[in-house]
Parts: structure tokens; sequence; C-alpha cells
């Protein structure tokens, strides 16, 4: 039976570029499910929807590195419950996404934003390298049926002084993603697929054809949203029961009333939150090396020796320094 070369091409694509790399310090978890913690520490909270959603490349800063696709996402803000929002629509960046070779890569711990996406958002700083949200994939809230669930999808069942409380089978919508699949002339940029059609001992000519005769216009990714590990599960897989399947999310309007609440009891204040240019060049975060000071063993003797002289002549009261 002949195979079907577009969907021999996407496939194998597709699984090219996956990392498992935390955009930020997975200890934020811990504060992930507080409200209070989250609220106090957004800049701009809103309610919005994904108007526009680009995909743009950055050169990596490290001898080697290629190409590392950012996600550039444009909301069209419908309420505001912190802060200050740059006008009716606000842009921000995300790393992720395809790269316009056939590659794709997904980060842990950063959302994956679709055009339409109804979200409640928590935004920290949107000059962030690599997520502008709060504690990031945490930091957003999604909505379906003015229903609200975590990030994961699963529903939030109910926020209980100040913590969110949620569990259960995320809704079909939210259990897949898809991106734009690349035309024929991207996908031969990618040195592997150069390298398959050698095996495939095919030509350029008989590969375009086919392929744009057969590729799909996305390509769609199953079961992409996991929990982190837990002491529940140690696989790091969410399991539900007959019962989770039956969870009602929390109404949109009841979630949105106790976010209003705990914003008016931060005593921070907020900071201004603008859009990104999306066209200026992105700066990829550096990572640096922090040499630490080097300690000299005889200083830090001949320091207490004096102290401890000048302890005695005080008649063995502290000494205060100035």
């Amino acid at each position: 039976m002949q195979r079907n070369f577009a969907a021999l091409i996407v496939a194998f694509t597709a699984a090219l570029m996956s990392v498992g790399a935390h955009a930020h310090n997975p200890a934020e978890n811990a504060k992930a499910g507080d409200m209070a913690s989250l609220v106090d520490q957004s800049n701009l909270v809103f309610l919005g929807t994904a108007a526009k959603v680009e995909y743009r490349n950055a050169r990596g800063t490290t001898k080697g590195e290629g190409l590392i696709p950012y996600t550039v996402v444009t909301y069209r803000i419908v309420k505001v419950l912190r802060g200050k929002a740059p006008g009716d629509v606000i842009t921000m960046r995300m790393i992720g996404g395809p790269d316009g070779t056939g590659r794709f890569l997904t980060v842990s711990g950063v959302p994956i934003i679709q055009a339409g996406d109804q979200d409640l958002f928590f935004v920290g700083d949107t000059s962030d390298a690599s997520c502008p949200l709060v504690y990031c994939e945490r930091g957003r809230f999604r909505i379906l049926d003015d229903r609200v669930y975590d990030t994961f999808g699963s529903p939030v069942r109910s926020v209980s002084k100040a913590t969110v409380l949620s569990r259960g089978t995320p809704p079909k919508a939210f259990r897949s993603v898809r991106f734009p699949a690349p035309t024929f002339d991207q996908l031969m940029k990618n040195p592997a697929v150069a390298e398959q059609l050698k095996t495939e001992r095919m030509s350029i000519d008989v590969a375009r054809r086919r392929y744009e005769a057969e590729a799909p216009k996305f390509v769609e990714f199953a079961g992409t949203f996991t929990r982190p590990k837990s002491s529940a599960d140690a696989q790091g897989k969410e399991r539900y029961s007959a019962q989770d399947e039956k969870v009602v999310a929390m109404p949109l309007s009841e979630f949105l009333a106790e976010t209003q609440r705990l914003a008016t009891l931060s005593k921070r204040r907020p900071a201004e939150v603008k859009s990104i240019d999306p066209k200026a060049e992105i700066m990829v975060a550096k990572i640096a090396a922090v040499v630490p000071q080097k300690i000299e063993p005889r200083r830090l003797k001949a320091q207490a020796d004096d102290e401890a002289k000048a302890y005695e002549q005080n008649e063995f009261n502290p000494v205060i320094r100035k």
C-alpha cells in the first residue's frame, strides 16, 4: 500500500523539536494555586480573546544554537480587573511555536496560545524574554462557555480561602493544539527532510507535487496539556475518575468577582504594562554563570581576632560597629 507522503513528512518533522525545560522556576508552582499571590504579583489582570497569533524566530545567543521560535499574540481586551491596559488590545510574546521549517518548539511551563482562545491573564512583565505572565502558564485561566478552567484545561471547581481548586477531564476543545503547516520551500530548509527525501529516493519535483497536493493546512497535536509531577502521581500524568467527567466548571462571573475582590486587597501598586512591538528584534535571554566571590581564610581569621579583642576590651558586652 502506498504511503501518504505529506502525512509522512508532517508527522516526521512535527516531532523534531520538543524540549522539557522550564522557562520559569519550577518552585513557583507551589504558589501558583494561591490567587492572592497571583493577583498581588500581577501588573495587569484582564479577560480577553486572542484576536491574532503570529510566529517569529530569534537567533540563539550560544554558538551553534539555531532558530528559536516565538509566538506573538494580540488579545482584544474585554474586561480589566487590575492595573491599566495599554488600550483596547495588548500584544505579548511567548517562547515556542513553529520555526517555519516544519519543526515545532514547545517549552514546559509556557502556555500554547491559539487564535480565538478566551483567557483570563495575570500579566507580570511583557518585556520578559520567555513569558509575560506571573508564574508563566499558571497565570492563565481558560474560558469556555462562560466557565473557567485552569491552564491544563481542568475545570476550576472553586476558590477556597484564595486557593484555586481544580480537577477533572479537560473538554474536547482543550485536548489538542494545531500549527500552520509549512510550505514545501520552507520544509526544504530543514536538513532532516532533505535527508529523508534521499532515503526515499524521491526527486524534489515529485516531492513538491505530492506535498502540495496532499499536505494539510494545519498540523495538529493531541494530548498536549499535562500536569507537572506531583506526590499523587510520580509519572506526572493526571488521573481522572468517572466522577471527574461530570465536574462542572466554576461560572466565569463568580471567578471574576473573586479576582476583583482579591485585587482590592492588594497593597502593591501595579506597574505600567505596555504592548510589545511585534516587529521588534527578539532578544533571547542570556544565561551567565556567576563566579562566587573567593573567600580569604586569613582575612576572616584576622577579622575574627579583631572582633574578639574589641569584645574583651568592652568588658564582654556586645560591640556595635557603625
